[in-house]
């Protein structure tokens, strides 16, 4: 789900206080085109905007994710070794023209793309790895080759897999669920103070002073500092097509942004330093260090995503 406005989390948040406090002061003139504006309409309003900020960050949301995910890499390896190691013992059971055929069942036909994190591949190589084992354990342990202890470490490392497979999964759907309650809230604090602003500059149409404090990009500019422009192209590292609905936090700024269908995504920002984070649920979180953002340039980001 894309914002729907083009400024930081951070300004959006300052833009809306001041506009509300602006409402305030002009209770009066506002009540008397509509009825709804009240004192409590205004203080509704504004703890909006309060309930908005306190929810989760990009970088809290997905930390539960990312640390499953380093589990699941690490786990991941430690079936791509057995493998090898099965693949040796196989080598010694068997004549060589019988190789081949015990690689395939035993998972060779998953193994590339296991080692590459394709996780449901990895899921499906542990899965043959123990049948396989189950089915030629008495040939496979013959002549002291393959230890009897291998076939539980085998069993333990499926298992230890789909748990952690499972935990990442339901910790990564847990944060998309709050990228979109985040974006949600943030997109009607904007489209309440839009159509407050949309009134406003009705009643204030013939003076330009008190207009001005009910149009967004004046009131915008009183909350920035030195401007400047940046533009995220994410693509897919594979097929380098546009990426989606991927998340870009830009720290200290508290800027965070969503991509659009083809990748991209803009902001206005005080130009700077910056830690920039990109995530997405199916890909790779990349982290950028020491990204300058130069004033009056337009910068631009292109970063490549790597697919889980």
């Amino acid at each position: 789900m894309n914002t729907n406005f083009n400024c930081s989390e951070s300004e959006l948040y300052s833009v809306c206080k001041i506009g509300w406090k602006s409402n305030g002061e002009y209770l009066a003139e506002f009540a008397a085109l509509k009825a709804k504006y009240t004192a409590t309409f205004n203080s509704d309003n504004t703890q909006k905007i309060k309930d908005a900020q306190v929810l989760p960050a990009v970088t809290a949301r997905y930390a539960q994710s990312e640390k499953l995910r380093i589990k699941l890499v690490q786990i991941n390896q430690e079936l791509c070794d057995a493998f090898q190691k099965l693949k040796l013992y196989i080598t010694d059971a068997y004549a060589p023209e019988y190789h081949k055929v015990n690689f395939n069942e035993a998972g060779q036909n998953f193994y590339e793309e296991a080692a590459a994190k394709n996780w449901d591949k990895s899921s499906d190589l542990a899965a043959a790895m123990d049948l396989y084992i189950d089915k030629h354990l008495s040939d496979l342990t013959a002549g002291q080759n393959m230890p009897s202890a291998f076939q539980a470490t085998v069993t333990g490392l499926k298992t230890q897999f789909e748990n952690q497979y499972q935990d990442f999964a339901d910790a990564t759907e847990t944060a998309k669920v709050a990228t979109q309650t985040k974006v949600e809230a943030n997109n009607q604090l904007h489209e309440n103070l839009m159509s407050m602003f949309k009134d406003g500059q009705q009643i204030f149409k013939r003076n330009q002073a008190v207009l001005d404090q009910f149009t967004f990009d004046t009131v915008l500019s009183l909350v920035t500092n030195t401007q400047a422009s940046i533009k995220a192209q994410i693509q897919d590292k594979n097929t380098l097509l546009g990426l989606a609905d991927a998340i870009i936090s830009i720290i200290p700024s508290d800027t965070e942004l969503t991509t659009d269908l083809n990748g991209e995504a803009h902001a206005n920002i005080a130009a700077g330093t910056y830690t920039i984070t990109i995530t997405h649920p199916q890909y790779v979180t990349e982290t950028i260090d020491n990204f300058d953002v130069k004033a009056s340039q337009g910068n631009i980001l292109k970063v490549k995503l790597t697919p889980l």
